[in-house]
């Protein structure tokens, strides 16, 4: 917790997806479920934002901070807990905590408004539930991994993975696996069988059409295959004169493939990465010793991650988080085994020393940052705030600055200079221009306008230390 409230203290401004989801938890608690869903169509951590706000009379935005906090402890408390649980008891908790702590994965969305973390805490507790099931078989752990897994959708999809395919690993165990299966899955077939009762009975409508066709186009394995083998073709056409076009198609499923894992590997970072790499050349009989359902939730946690990465040639590094986390549980094993190779309690002073280094600059290095901030943009939506009328239209090319502004996310976008340069001044009382230190063309474009057009002019100028600025252009005042 404490982390997470000195990383929030230091951020510049809200992510653009942060800004969706207060906006959303607004129109929640001001028009209701249905307004949200149109809103944004996976409402249910803008619909927690809005009820903390309401229940605690604290902003949306602290509301927003506040929730992912208590997520982010949550999972380092799971964290330890399933970390006991592969051990049978027998590692040591300090490890595992030093290793979630210092997690670069975690710290670097300590400051960010998403719903992934949600997804990350209770998709752990939900996998920390069904090992304790698979070791004990007990209904309240049944019970409980199915609650927590339908928590984790409520935040994110891909949880849908985990849900339908982790109890498949108790047909692979022990006797009675069909008995175990169907108690794993116990509340997802009632909520199936109460479902088609009411679909039955018309007591509930049936989904429209063009939701079943929006979940049947995402879940078309034909529709990947025919997008994968039209991306293959695109390329092909660009390099025919290189390649052979038959190997396109082997070429990029491999570039595919090699892109979830540097994502892996780069979310999962340099000291983790080694460690477990170190740990599956010289410890892995040990490794694999513990209970093999960590691998095979970190299998199926994949799964979607490929999907993306097939569907768009690209993979958020926020997605990555529960694979991370799962990953840094033998992650942490291969430090204790660094730490304490020699026996149950001589501890190797060198490693120790190497690794307590190594988690020190990992933290130092996510906590510290010297480099360009965006603070500009939120004094540019402070100032205008202060100094413009609260009616007043404004275009902007960064949604940030109209929420400092108080005029909440626009509903829109709006590029700023264009607009000015298509003479659509009289929609607008003022224009945020944004420009990139680099971006001197369209620097030299706003001048050139301001030059050319003497009714409008920069009211203010707001910067950081290595020139990226947000210029406010409004009109001139009339000359004497």
């Amino acid at each position: 917790m404490a982390l997470s409230v000195y990383k929030v203290y230091r951020p510049s401004t809200i992510n653009n997806d942060g800004l969706l989801y207060l906006s959303t938890a607004q129109t929640f608690i001001e028009q209701g479920f249905k307004a949200a869903f149109a809103q944004f169509n996976w409402p249910a951590f803008p619909m927690l934002i809005g009820l903390t706000h309401q229940a605690f009379g604290i902003s949306y935005e602290h509301a927003a901070y506040g929730i992912n906090a208590l997520l982010l402890a949550l999972l380092s408390v799971g964290f330890m807990l399933l970390y006991r649980e592969v051990t049978a008891g027998q590692g040591r908790p300090w490890v595992a905590a030093a290793v979630i702590l210092a997690s670069p994965q975690l710290t670097d969305y300590r400051s960010f408004i998403v719903r992934d973390i949600g997804y990350w805490a209770l998709g752990l507790w939900a996998v920390l539930c069904f090992t304790r099931y698979c070791r004990r078989h007990r209904w309240s752990d049944a019970l409980a991994w199915q609650a927590c897994i339908a928590a984790a959708i409520a935040f994110r999809i891909e949880g849908a993975a985990l849900a339908a395919l982790l109890p498949i690993y108790c047909l692979l165990q022990g006797e009675r696996r069909g008995t175990a299966w169907l108690k794993a899955n116990s509340l997802f077939l009632l909520g199936a069988a109460i479902l088609a009762a009411l679909l039955a009975t018309g007591a509930m409508p049936a989904p429209t059409n063009a939701r079943l066709e929006q979940l049947q186009h995402f879940l078309s394995l034909p529709r990947i295959s025919a997008e994968f083998a039209a991306k293959a073709e695109v390329i092909a056409r660009h390099a025919q004169t290189f390649y052979a076009p038959q190997d396109i198609g082997p070429l990029l499923a491999g570039g595919v493939f090699s892109l979830l894992l540097y994502k892996i590997a780069s979310c999962l970072g340099l000291a983790y990465a080694s460690l477990l790499l170190w740990a599956l050349w010289r410890e892995r009989v040990q490794l694999f010793r513990q209970p093999a359902v960590i691998w095979y939730a970190a299998a199926i946690t994949a799964i979607p991650l490929l999907a993306f990465a097939v569907s768009d040639l690209f993979i958020s590094g926020r997605y990555m988080g529960l694979l991370v986390v799962l990953l840094s549980l033998p992650a942490a094993q291969s430090a204790e085994f660094l730490l304490f190779g020699n026996g149950p309690v001589l501890l190797r002073p060198r490693w120790a020393a190497v690794l307590a280094l190594v988690l020190a600059v990992m933290l130092l290095d996510a906590f510290i940052k010297t480099g360009p901030t965006k603070r500009y943009l939120r004094k540019a939506g402070d100032w205008a705030r202060d100094h413009l009328p609260a009616t007043i239209s404004l275009c902007s090319d960064d949604p940030s600055v109209p929420y400092y502004a108080g005029h909440g996310r626009p509903a829109g976008g709006c590029s700023a200079l264009e607009s000015l340069e298509r003479n659509e001044a009289g929609q607008y009382g003022a224009f945020m221009v944004k420009i990139g230190r680099k971006d001197q063309e369209k620097r030299d474009r706003l001048q050139a306008l301001l030059d050319r057009r003497g009714d409008w002019a920069i009211a203010a100028k707001f910067s950081n230390q290595v020139g990226d600025a947000v210029y406010i252009v409004m009109p001139a005042p009339p000359r004497p």
